[in-house]
């Protein structure tokens, strides 16, 4: 469980981090919201089909 705790941890760790100018999460169940987030990892909870949308252009599926 400790191990659970310490990467959960570092996640919340790296969605707070400062993203690139530009980029954001969508999700279909969330319509025309722009979230906060540089990774997959940092979509919301319960979010469908999430996208992370980065800067230079390119998109990466959740």
């Amino acid at each position: 469980m400790l191990g659970k705790i310490e990467s959960s941890e570092a996640a919340a760790a790296a969605c707070n981090m400062l993203c690139a100018r530009g980029t954001y999460i969508t999700c279909c169940n969330r319509p025309g919201e722009a979230l906060y987030g540089c990774a997959c990892k940092c979509a919301p909870p319960g979010g469908k089909d999430c996208v992370v949308h980065y800067a230079d252009g390119s998109t990466s599926k959740c």
